[in-house]
């Protein structure tokens, strides 16, 4: 067996020297670390709800609504017209006639308060009935108990 000085390494002196901290087995539980956390933060903005309607461009304007809307004017309207000028002329219509008055609105049931619509409701009832309830006599208490 070798004896050793005091001062003297078991390794030799040409052996790689690579300090503990780049050569730490602990680099590959930060790494999992970081890519669960930055995986987490994109999983997070993918399943954000997003409105894809509104990124997209607008479609382009259609022209058949407006000449479907032409075409139905052309057809329904102008003899409407048509016919409505011979009776404005003759004076049996008039252009501009005086306006009606808006009928009244029914009260609206919700204005009232609740006990107040349900006592004026049931209060008929309860009069008609307190007329032909009788009162009933009380009975009459036994003998009192004996002590």
């Amino acid at each position: 067996m070798t004896a050793l000085k005091p001062n003297e390494s078991v390794t030799p002196a040409a052996a790689l020297h690579v300090p503990i901290g780049a050569a730490s087995p602990l680099w590959f539980m930060f790494t999992g670390a970081a890519s669960a956390g930055v995986a987490y933060w994109w999983m997070t903005r993918w399943l954000r709800p997003m409105n894809l309607e509104a990124l997209l461009p607008p479609p382009a304007a259609d022209a058949a609504p407006v000449e479907e809307a032409a075409i139905l004017i052309e057809a329904f309207v102008e003899p409407l017209i048509e016919a409505v000028e011979p009776l404005l002329e003759a004076g049996v219509v008039d252009p501009d006639p005086a306006p009606v008055p808006a009928p009244e609105p029914a009260p609206n049931p919700l204005d009232t308060p609740p006990m107040e619509a349900a006592a004026e409701a049931v209060a008929p009832a309860v009069e008609a009935a307190a007329e032909v309830v009788e009162p009933t006599p009380k009975p009459k208490p036994k003998a009192a108990p004996k002590a």
